[in-house]
């Protein structure tokens, strides 16, 4: 990450420049931004469903979801369906063994509605602060050289572009040692590099950190890194917000809040500020003297999670269309160690601009082509596998289980997979992915294993492990 930041102090006739002092917030002021963030977050609904998970799922009208906050989303029309399917070449299509969501023990949500996870306070209250709500707050793209507390276990595929996947993932719940830590099976669609990495992601999670409890639920996330300029108003003296936001919108093409707060997306704009200052005096010389704070600088975040971008329905952009899957909503038909064995079939593909999801035979929605800037001309990497976050409590590696928490080699029925694996290509064709090769990081803690091939499980492998063990102190 790299900063840099500046001060400015604009002083009128005979005032004396004050220094600016951090003042630590009152509880009440943060009880009123964490009212106003569930009062964005959380939509009118028609019907709200009890879950005997203890979540609340609202039935939200369909074009009143969350997803449509977002700035570039304001007047976009939802795409009610995909325009195609990707059609399967391979002789491999068994289907998965059906899972339900929990909540539809409890009710449905009706047509034209989608089924949205309540945020509730005690979530928020979780999350390292209010602003990250939501957000990876790390950096966790397998790569050579992961964050020192991600470890994983996954197959990559980086031949060509890709445009979707497709595949099944074993559905364990696995054992997570501390409410920080997570467990994760999921596929990364990858592209770009710095400032144009881009990924969609999609699986299964156990996060207590996020969600207070240790229950499976299907996940997804998006993030595109931002080059963005912020200038703060940290105090003013008969000036008014509003007046502030009108001044700004009509000089420059600014995203403008109306509490002062200015976001410049443009280095070039950041010389616009003098001619805002200018404007200023002209529209307040009346005053006899004011000051005027600004600190503003450029920051841009190199850790591919702090851009933009969030977990399910937490922040504005993924589009839901499903009525009968909510993202983030629990399962609880998982898999049991020697015994009856659960998956998930996931699709993701590539439909115009708009990059869809589906779950089994379900639609569930998509992540709009608007919110990217370098997936647009597909992806450049894809990963299918298993990642824990490992706080090393006590001094000690965790005991935070990957997949099933048994190592690859125990096999089927004891240690987790995914199995008929595909890649998208060019022509909307779901095709085997070639040169598929492993990445681990400590396989005495966590390892891979690929399957047998020209079986019924096409591309395939097995992943997992229990963490601390003899080997893996």
């Amino acid at each position: 990450m790299g900063m840099t930041g500046f001060t400015v102090a604009l002083m009128l006739i005979g005032v004396i420049i004050y220094p600016c002092v951090c003042v630590k917030e009152f509880s009440d002021h943060q009880e009123i931004k964490i009212q106003t963030l569930l009062k964005r977050l959380n939509k009118h609904a028609l019907i709200s469903v009890k879950s005997v998970d203890g979540d609340i799922i609202d039935c939200v009208p369909i074009h009143s979801q969350p997803a449509f906050d977002h700035p570039l989303l304001r007047n976009h029309t939802i795409q009610m369906r995909p325009s195609f399917i990707p059609e399967i070449t391979s002789t491999y299509t068994k289907k998965c063994t059906k899972a339900t969501q929990a909540w539809h023990k409890s009710g449905r949500c009706p047509e034209n509605t989608v089924p949205i996870r309540r945020i509730m306070k005690e979530d928020i209250l979780r999350s390292k602060s209010i602003e990250s709500f939501g957000k990876k707050t790390t950096s966790s793209i397998p790569e050579n050289d992961p964050s020192k507390d991600h470890e994983y276990a996954v197959m990559n595929s980086m031949q060509g572009k890709y445009f979707g996947t497709k595949f099944a993932v074993n559905m364990w719940k696995p054992e997570v040692q501390v409410p920080n830590e997570f467990s994760l099976a999921q596929t990364w669609l990858v592209s770009g590099v710095g400032t144009t990495r881009n990924t969609i992601e999609a699986g299964l999670q156990v996060y207590p950190g996020k969600y207070g409890d240790n229950n499976l639920r299907l996940f997804v996330f998006w993030t595109i890194l931002n080059k963005i300029y912020k200038f703060y108003v940290l105090r003013t003296e008969n000036l008014r917000a509003d007046s502030l936001a009108r001044t700004v919108k009509k000089q420059s093409s600014f995203i403008v809040h109306m509490n002062a707060k200015v976001y410049i997306r443009d280095e070039k704009k950041i010389f616009d500020l003098f001619k805002i200052l200018k404007t200023l005096l002209k529209l307040r010389k009346h005053i006899t003297a004011f000051i005027f704070y600004i600190n503003y600088g450029f920051q841009f975040q190199a850790n591919g999670y702090q851009g933009t971008g969030c977990y399910n329905n937490d922040c504005a952009g993924f589009v839901q269309r499903s009525n009968k899957i909510a993202v983030g909503g629990t399962y609880n038909t998982v898999s049991q160690y020697d015994g009856d064995q659960y998956e998930l079939s996931v699709l993701i593909w590539k439909d115009g601009e708009n990059w869809w999801l589906q779950i089994g035979e379900e639609i569930v929605g998509y992540w709009p082509g608007q919110l990217f800037n370098s997936l647009g001309n597909g992806g450049t990497i894809v990963q299918w596998g298993g990642e824990i976050v490992n706080k090393e409590t006590d001094g000690k590696h965790t005991g935070t289980d990957m997949g099933s928490g048994h190592f690859a080699e125990e096999g089927y029925k004891k240690a987790s997979y995914f199995r008929n694996l595909m890649t998208i290509d060019e022509t909307n064709t779901l095709r085997e992915p070639q040169g598929v090769y492993p990445t681990t990081g400590h396989d005495n803690c966590y390892n891979i294993k690929a399957g047998d091939g020209g079986t019924s499980w096409g591309v395939n492998f097995f992943y997992g492990g229990p963490g601390l063990n003899e080997r893996c102190p």
